[in-house]
């Protein structure tokens, strides 16, 4: 079994299809960690959602500003940019089920993983965490 992070996928769905298949990703034994940034900018936002979503019993997953701006948008609580790339998401028959799932997300997870040397604890943001707070501190404000 194999832990592997990824941050700012940004709907490059072609691109992180190539690199899971340049590390032989194998969702019934390994696991993702995604840093955030799942969709936007790039040019395929929904097959990115849809893959991910498919495979999200592998995944552990933070959100970041890009899937925070989606949320937004989709509740219209905000407009989109003009270089926004979240048209055919906001448009899918799926867009309920995607949005339940990014909001059942957190912006903060750890989790202690067996390694070559012994234990350890990691713990995965998108966003920086002030070096004063300990990881308690940094739940209780998610």
């Amino acid at each position: 079994m194999a832990n592997y992070a990824i941050g700012d996928v940004q709907g490059c769905f072609l691109e992180l299809k190539g690199l899971l298949d340049l590390i032989n990703f194998d969702p019934s034994h390994d696991k993702l960690w995604f840093v955030g940034d799942l969709i936007n900018r790039g040019p395929d936002s929904l097959r990115t959602i849809e893959f991910i979503y498919e495979i999200k019993d592998s995944c552990h997953i933070v959100l970041g500003n890009h899937d925070m701006h989606f949320l937004a948008i989709a509740d219209g609580l905000r407009k989109p940019f003009k270089k926004d790339t979240l048209n055919e998401l906001l448009e899918s028959k799926k867009l309920t089920q995607y949005k339940k799932w990014l909001k059942g997300q957190s912006l903060l997870y750890y989790e202690d993983i067996q390694c070559q040397k012994g234990n350890k604890t990691y713990l995965m943001s998108h966003a920086g965490i002030p070096p004063h707070w300990s990881w308690q501190e940094n739940f209780r404000s998610c």
